[in-house]
């Protein structure tokens, strides 16, 4: 057997104790390093075979996971209170034959206490421990390496890094959560002063929030593999770039979701407290010339809307041009018509989209009424519509 025994239970520490397998055999030959019951023969006494490679090593690496201690059996029982738990036998041996036991705390475990350990491993609490971090791994085994090396086991000859040369934690800071942090800010500062952003605007910040927050998960691996420092910084950079991404999402969510001012739904026929007064129209086009007929309804004045609007119309015989706005605003809609009789066909067109159509309307009998449908040959809307004197 080689000279570096090590002991560990299967379901408390393999993943952190097959790392420290492959860290050791870049350092010293393979079969210096004895870590499984694999290498134990076929046929071989247990006991015997764990006895004689602990009696045969120079150096005994415990390693002690979050549940080492309170592993239980089949039945509910401390594995450790049991004389033949071979992780008692291994490291009671070591400690009985006075070889050197260096206890290796793994997953954030602690020492135990000697009040929980049985009499054969009390000793063990006496042992300097080496604590392996997760985000400091490099360093961590190669200062346990060096203290290996001082128990007489030389490194392998082609052993990485070579003999007396530390693994350094990194010194350099993150330049990934940098940028992800100034360029999240910039996102926010800009959307901040930027009272009424344009959908294109909203989607470059979206997708430039989407680059903020990878660089800064990104940089988080980073640190986590020890490869830079700034763990805040990465941490602070994903917060602040996912704020950036839900502000953008919510950005677009009401421009989608945030109603058309050329589509004007129906509404309550609008009833003013007073008589409205006359709205600021743009001067109107000159009315065509047409022969008066005397069967032609009078309809010039202002009338209300069942969609809200005020509009104004003005007649020369059997012709007409209106125009429709909000009281004492700028007209949003205008057109022209005609006057069958009793009927009246109208082209119109919505100034604030350049959409238009074409309506027919029905003259009341007291001519206070007109009532009738209207199309938008633009965009296919339609429905009711009535005006009122």
């Amino acid at each position: 057997m080689g000279g570096i025994f090590i002991s560990y239970r299967r379901h408390d520490s393999a993943g952190w104790t097959g790392r420290l397998s492959e860290r050791l055999e870049q350092c010293f030959d393979q079969d210096q390093i004895f870590m499984d019951i694999e290498k134990i023969e076929a046929g071989s006494d247990f006991v015997e075979a764990i006895e004689s490679a602990v009696g045969s090593c120079a150096v005994l690496l415990a390693v002690i996971g979050p549940a080492w201690l309170t592993s239980a059996d089949a039945e509910g029982k401390p594995r450790l209170d049991n004389p033949e738990d071979f992780i008692r036998l291994e490291i009671a041996t070591a400690l009985k034959r006075n070889i050197r036991v260096i206890p290796v705390l793994v997953g954030g475990a602690v020492m135990p206490a000697a009040s929980g350990l049985p009499d054969d491993l009390k000793p063990l609490t006496r042992r300097q421990a080496q604590e392996l971090t997760d985000n400091r791994w490099d360093y961590d085994t190669e200062q346990l390496v060096k203290i290996i090396e001082k128990a007489g086991i030389k490194r392998g000859a082609d052993a990485r890094p070579a003999a007396g040369t530390a693994v350094q934690p990194p010194q350099r800071l993150s330049k990934k959560a940098v940028a992800s942090i100034v360029t999240s800010a910039l996102i926010l500062l800009s959307l901040i002063q930027d009272n009424a952003p344009t959908l294109d605007t909203k989607i470059g910040s979206l997708v430039i929030a989407l680059i903020a927050l990878a660089l800064g998960g990104f940089a988080f691996l980073d640190t986590r593999l020890n490869r830079a420092r700034g763990k805040t910084l990465a941490i602070t950079g994903i917060v602040l770039s996912s704020l950036t991404l839900l502000v953008d999402i919510g950005l677009l969510s009401s421009h989608e979701t945030s109603p058309k001012p050329a589509t004007q739904a129906a509404v309550p026929l609008y009833q003013p407290q007073h008589p409205p007064s006359q709205p600021v129209y743009p001067e109107q086009p000159p009315v065509p010339p047409a022969t008066p007929t005397s069967a032609a309804a009078n309809l010039s004045g202002v009338w209300a809307g069942s969609d809200g609007l005020t509009y104004s119309i003005e007649q020369q015989g059997n012709m007409l041009v209106f125009a429709g706005g909000y009281p004492n605003q700028a007209m949003i809609i205008s057109g022209k018509g005609i006057v069958r009789g009793q009927d009246i066909d109208l082209d119109y067109m919505r100034l604030s989209d350049g959409t238009g159509g074409k309506a027919r309307l029905r003259v009341s009998a007291d001519r206070r009424s007109l009532q009738g449908q209207f199309r938008n040959v633009v965009n296919g809307e339609a429905g009711a519509m009535i005006l009122s004197r």
